[in-house]
């Protein structure tokens, strides 16, 4: 940077780097920037992206373009398009050959244009393939101003990284006007520096205000002041501060030409007094009429009532709830949005045209205190709102878009609706048009309220397609068109009479709305017009041509022609433990999804073809749900066919409804629907030699029973018959009390079944049973002999049920990541699970009822641990992956050598660690002195290069010498201590430990210990150890040592945990006699790799 807009004008101000700037590399600016200075905004600039950006990137065009405005040698495009840290930009710049390329990809597709003045720079972002192109210009120059307009208002994506105040106000002002005019939704993320030039920033701030949107900002450290600006700024500190901005054009900006008839009608005094006293309420809305109403006397509050009705019945289309986000289009007074907010405490942002009605709703809204929750600002249009993409969870109209002057405004008005809501939201409205077989001239009926046109069922539906949105059902009620116009027609003429409405209306008004209202009954009784309810959902993001809500699953081979390609999906039964008054618990949602759309997700990539979802508790919520936030992708290849069977019924019972479903020589699989499967599983099941016509069932049997956490007692228990180990069949079916030793299998919640399942539950259904379950059903198959139940294991493969909230608790710390997912979504579960209503299910330890005496760690269960440190995935996920990349890269290194590896770990638990790093060694062995962990380990175990041994530490040499393989003694052996297993050993004892892994380890191998970070010694207090008492039991703050960070609980549990800093950690290697390969701080984590020291 060598111009005079890159370097602030005075000696006084800002250091002067301009000499970096001319190098053809970026070395001297990582060296005497970056590093001398501790620059570290890049890694805040990065993170203000991905939350606000990023998720959105997928909406711009593809690929994007991309401005770099100042860009210098390209670093802050590497931290938003690469996703690069500081430390790793540090590392692709440290010497001539690493900074030739850049070292990660782009993480999205774009085109990147980068802006300076300086051309070595711009020459080195673009022969590095930082940038695809370059402009270099003097932007303080009218030419240089010219050069950048095209790609400026070509841009998708602006960034600018503390650049602005370099330039003029008239500079900016015309770039960012230009920015702002492009086409489509576009962003900007704008850097601005303190303490340097406030004014000029508070300037810059303004430009950017006058022609875009606020998002959202963020302050942060930017680089540590030199001694020239602290000298400058003495009292300012040692940092230089950051604000990151960030902006959204297409929104905000004044609107275009708006058709004001709608606005300019409702505005009149006469037809504001209309409404006010002869609809007799603030819902200005065609109502239902029924026998309630009727008992009304005919007058205002009838339609009150009535428009009231038809309010309620609008808003639980949308399933309200606590702090969701809703937009009420045509909102005239606000009564909805009051409504809203009142009962449910949602938030309702008002749209509407006419001042008066504003004006009238904000001061209803402050009179019942309701203004924290219900915005009414300005005048909107329905084209053209305002607010930002994605935010709202559900819009509602009331028959309002009929006003929205013509056909092209009302697409654009279904336009706006589907660009406002986000993933999974709904768009629910009435309207009332013209029907579809009608031939006749409207001109009357437009002319009532000066309308053009009405639109039509077709129309409206055609619009959300093309625009991207479902359609979840559309109610005809068209039958209350005349009843309503002539009930609001006749209080008209009897108020008028009454002389009610003698200077409140013009005779000239009343004469014209007493023929328009006539018209409209006339035409709605000759069935030309059409009123109803429509609902429309938005399909979940897409994420590389799938839908991002759900985790994808691994390719499966088609399923052959022979198999099943249909199924039922069961959600009608007794309640369970997970059922609430909020929903059923197969609408809890794991992770985005709920666990019914999940299991449809998988049985479509398992390649069924064809559900019928039997809906029993809260059906309707079952149906709206699955439609809603089901994935566009499967929704639209899987046949779903929804049955509502009411609140009352009984499961098995249902099945008898399905027999419509199917044809007698069809097969299908039962399916319960708060299960969830691996794919393969599914699989498995339709591929099951299931004769059409023979009378013969199959189900999915679990025979592990080793770890099985929050069974529930009336689980389906079998006892199984295994002469023929091929076909493998089940003596004995049952929900009885029986001790799970006492069986030998469990269902998996998945049945194979032919027609003749219809006939056991006709022969139960005729018997004296109120209630029977599925078991029952499937016992007429094993009442001969050979029983013809056949049973299919699961094979180790994962399947879950959300029965109580152990199985709950289990399986959100656990992750499932192994239920046939792609590597990528490993974290598919790390958000947790949340009820029907949205909000967070807290979820206790699972495992014993009551805690273990003191700190005998030989007696924490399987479930306890598990629950507790390695499958913490919320708090630890990075940490954990981090170690095994750790250790497999310092395996391969040994590997490069020539020598075989083998591995052996202390204190390994329940083996998350040896279970996916056992591939890269000859031989991984876990090590724990609790005999729970390492019985459950083994019955893990797969494949020939895991061993687990029950042993002490301490004895280490002497235990491998009884337990190893041979071949370890002559191998290059890594001996490992993660997890901060060694912040948990006893003071006396650890010595001891360290000893015997530099014993075991010899003069060739490596010991590597991966300790918890003690900088994040008080964030785990609160935000692990608190949330993890099955660990550590209850505490306060007398158990917590900052200064030592140590923690120490109470009895009963008394556990300790030592966490170990950078520093501590290369001092326990000088007094053990270890020399130092790496130590480093990574995360949560110091990571340390060690040689023992020769003698």
């Amino acid at each position: 940077f060598f111009s005079p807009f890159h370097t602030m004008a005075g000696a006084a101000k800002k250091q002067d780097f301009d000499a970096i700037y001319r190098q053809p590399n970026p070395l001297a600016f990582r060296k005497d920037i970056m590093e001398s200075l501790s620059y570290v905004c890049d890694d805040f600039t990065r993170q203000e992206f991905d939350r606000l950006l990023l998720p959105l990137i997928p909406q711009l065009k593809q690929p994007c373009n991309v401005v770099d405005l100042l860009c210098c040698f390209g670093n802050t495009t590497m931290a938003i398009v690469n996703g690069m840290s500081v430390e790793e930009i540090h590392q692709n710049w440290s010497d001539e050959a690493s900074c030739k390329t850049v070292a990660r990809p782009r993480r999205f597709p774009c085109n990147i244009t980068g802006v300076d003045i300086s051309q070595s720079a711009l020459d080195y972002t673009t022969s590095s393939g930082i940038n695809d192109a370059s402009i270099c210009a003097d932007m303080n120059t009218s030419a240089g101003v010219a050069q950048v307009l095209p790609a400026m208002k070509s841009a998708d994506l602006l960034i600018s990284t503390a650049a602005l105040v370099y330039l003029t106000a008239e500079t900016v002002d015309k770039v960012i006007r230009e920015f702002a005019s492009g086409e489509g939704t576009g962003y900007a993320i704008v850097n601005f520096l303190n303490p340097f030039n406030a004014e000029k920033t508070d300037e810059m701030k303004r430009i950017l205000l006058k022609y875009l949107t606020f998002v959202g900002s963020r302050a942060s450290r930017h680089r540590k002041l030199s001694e020239h600006e602290k000298k400058t700024f003495g009292a300012y500190g040692d940092w230089a501060l950051l604000e990151i901005w960030v902006l959204q054009r297409g929104v905000g900006k004044p609107p275009g030409p708006v058709d004001t008839k709608a606005q300019d009608y409702y505005d009149s005094a006469d037809a504001f007094n209309f409404y006010r006293t002869v609809w007799g309420s603030e819902c200005l809305h065609v109502g239902i009429y029924d026998a309630e109403t009727d008992q009304v006397e005919l007058g205002p509050e009838r339609i009150r009532l009535a428009s009231v009705k038809a309010m309620e019945k609008l808003t639980g289309k949308v399933a309200p709830r606590q702090d969701m986000r809703i937009m009420d289009m045509g909102s005239g007074y606000g009564h909805t949005a009051r409504s809203l907010a009142k009962k449910y405490r949602s938030h309702v942002s008002c749209v509407e045209l006419s001042k008066k009605e504003n004006e009238l709703n904000r001061q209803l809204t402050e009179a019942e205190g309701l203004a924290h929750l219900v915005s009414c600002p300005s005048e909107r249009s329905f084209t053209n709102t305002g607010e930002k993409s994605g935010t709202f969870d559900a819009i509602l109209s009331e028959d309002s878009f009929l006003h929205a002057a013509g056909t092209q405004q009302r697409q654009k008005a279904i336009a706006e609706c589907a660009r406002l809501l986000k993933p999974g939201g709904v768009l629910a409205f009435t309207d009332i048009m013209q029907s579809a077989t009608c031939n006749k001239d409207l001109s009357a009926v437009y002319e009532r309220i000066d309308l053009t046109d009405l639109g039509s069922v077709s129309q409206y539906k055609q619009w959300a397609q093309e625009n991207g949105l479902l359609l979840m059902d559309f109610e005809d009620l068209s039958h209350q068109l005349p009843i309503h116009y002539s009930a609001v027609r006749t209080v008209m003429m009897a108020k008028r009479e009454a002389g009610e409405l003698k200077g409140l209306i013009s005779d000239d008004w009343l004469n014209k709305m007493a023929d328009g209202l006539q018209e409209w009954v006339t035409q709605a009784e000759q069935k030309t017009l059409v009123w109803g309810y429509f609902r429309f959902c938005k399909p979940m993001l897409l994420r590389d041509g799938k839908d991002a809500s759900a985790p994808r699953y691994r390719a499966l081979p088609a399923l052959p022609p022979t198999a099943i390609k249909a199924a039922i999906v069961s959600a009608a039964g007794r309640l369970g433990e997970l059922d609430t008054r909020a929903g059923p618990g197969c609408l809890i949602s794991m992770g985005k999804l709920s666990i019914v759309a999940h299991l449809l997700v998988q049985l479509h990539s398992a390649g069924i073809e064809r559900v019928l979802v039997q809906c029993g508790y809260m059906g309707q919520k079952i149906e709206d749900s699955i439609r809603r936030t089901l994935p566009s992708e499967v929704y639209k290849k899987l046949e779903i066919q929804f049955m509502q069977l009411g609140n009352d019924c009984l499961h098995v019972n249902s099945l008898r409804q399905a027999k419509e479903f199917f044809k007698p020589d069809e097969r299908f699989l039962i399916c319960m629907a708060n299960h969830i499967f691996d794919p393969t599983l599914i699989q498995k099941m339709a591929c099951a030699p299931l004769q059409a016509g023979a009378e013969e069932a199959y189900a999915l049997v679990e025979t592990d029973f080793v770890g099985m956490v929050g069974v529930p007692a009336t689980i389906y228990k079998v006892r199984l018959h295994r002469q023929d180990l091929q076909d493998v069949r089940a003596v004995q079916i049952t929900t009885e009390l029986m001790a799970l030793d006492n069986a030998d299998g469990v269902c998996a919640g998945l049945f194979a079944c032919n027609y003749t399942v219809f006939d056991k539950v006709d022969a139960l259904a005729s018997g004296e049973a109120v209630y029977f379950t599925m078991a029952d059903v499937l016992a007429g198959y094993v009442t001969s002999f050979p029983s013809s139940l056949h049973c299919m294991t699961t094979d180790k493969k994962v399947w879950f049920a959300a029965e109580t909230k152990d199985t709950l608790a289990y399986a959100i710390s656990n992750g499932l990541r192994d239920i046939g997912i792609i590597s990528d979504d490993s974290k598919w579960l790390q958000d947790g699970a949340f009820d029907f209503e949205g909000k967070p299910i807290h979820t206790g330890p699972v495992g014993q009822a009551k805690w273990p005496g003191g700190s005998d760690w030989s007696s924490f269960s399987v479930e306890r641990w598990r629950n507790a440190v390695y499958v913490t995935t919320k708090y630890f996920g990075e940490l954990c992956e981090d170690t095994i990349k750790f250790i497999v890269e310092i395996a391969k290194q040994i590997k490069l050598r020539g020598e075989s590896v083998s591995l052996v770990e202390v204190g390994c638990g329940t083996g998350e660690f040896v279970y996916p790093i056992a591939d890269h060694f000859r031989v991984a062995i876990g090590v724990d002195f609790n005999a729970n962990f390492i019985n459950f380990c083994m019955s893990q175990m797969r494949g020939d290069k895991m061993r687990f041994v029950h042993g002490n530490a301490a004895e280490l040499v002497s235990l491998m010498k009884q337990t190893a393989p041979a071949h370890i003694w002559t191998d290059t052996k890594i001996v490992a201590c993660v997890g901060n297993t060694m912040g948990i050993i006893p003071v006396w004892l650890k010595p001891r430990v360290y000893q015997q892994m530099k014993e075991l380890a010899g003069p060739k191998g490596v010991v590597i210990i991966v300790y918890w970070n003690a900088n994040w010694f008080g964030d785990a207090c609160q935000n692990f150890y608190h949330m993890n008492p099955q660990l550590c039991g209850p505490f306060g703050g007398e158990s917590i040592d900052l200064d030592r960070t140590t923690l120490r609980t109470p009895e009963p549990v008394c556990y300790t945990s030592h966490w170990t800093s950078v520093e501590e950690a290369r001092q326990i290697l000088r007094e053990h006699g270890m020399e130092e390969i790496i130590v480093e701080e990574r995360g949560k984590g110091v990571l340390v790799a060690a040689r023992v020291l020769p003698e």
